[in-house]
């Protein structure tokens, strides 16, 4: 049965080691003795520049562990790098990450901020994205602006509110009446006033 493996290379010249994992020799339906330095030479950047300077018989190479599945091999593989230490001896070890972490003599960050160009272009990501404070623009209409809630909606808000234990603002508290030009209240169907009749009589006497 073909399997996932870790294996350790040592570049002679240097005496530095490496030390890593490989699955995809599963899929090309090669055992690790086939796979590895012949097929493989690890994913490595640092591998594949001394490889061009000094060749591939500068290395030796030992497959360490096979596994039955792919995760037994990452976990190892990440176990093994921090047991050896690999991020804290840069000088024996040409791993340069265990489980993502990566290494670096001077962190490209170290020492400086966002620049205005990308302040700006974070403050221009987050405009318009709801929850934030830029979400709003001058000039900007709700959706439902004007719009007055339907029985399905406000029998859904008052269910809310009622889950939530709190009391509706207006719980308790009486409509505003309008009043007709003639003193009585007005319906609100006709809104100004009190009648249909109310409403043409004052209009006719607008007219007049």
């Amino acid at each position: 049965m073909i399997k996932p493996y870790t294996y350790l290379l040592k570049h002679k010249p240097t005496g530095m080691f490496y030390y890593g994992v490989r699955w995809a020799n599963v899929r090309l339906g090669l055992l690790p003795e086939q796979d590895l330095w012949i097929q493989y030479f690890t994913s490595s950047d640092d591998i594949a520049e001394l490889r061009s300077q000094y060749g591939d018989s500068s290395f030796e190479y030992e497959v360490r562990r096979t596994f039955d599945n792919i995760k037994s091999a990452k976990i190892w593989e990440e176990k093994v790098l921090r047991r050896m230490r690999v991020l804290s001896k840069q000088d024996l070890w040409l791993n340069h990450r265990t489980a993502g972490a990566i290494v670096y003599d001077v962190h490209p960050r170290l020492g400086k901020g966002a620049t205005e160009q990308q302040k700006q272009l974070q403050r221009e990501k987050m405009t318009g994205r709801p929850g934030t404070k830029t979400s709003w623009k001058p000039g900007n209409v709700p959706h439902n602006a004007g719009k007055p809630a339907n029985n399905e909606q406000r029998l859904q808000l008052q269910k809310m509110a009622r889950e939530r234990n709190q009391i509706p603002w207006n719980k308790g508290k009486g409509r505003a009446v309008l009043i007709c030009v003639c003193g009585k209240p007005c319906k609100e169907v006709w809104h100004k006033y009190c009648s249909q009749a109310c409403y043409h009589a004052h209009r006719n006497q607008r007219a007049a």
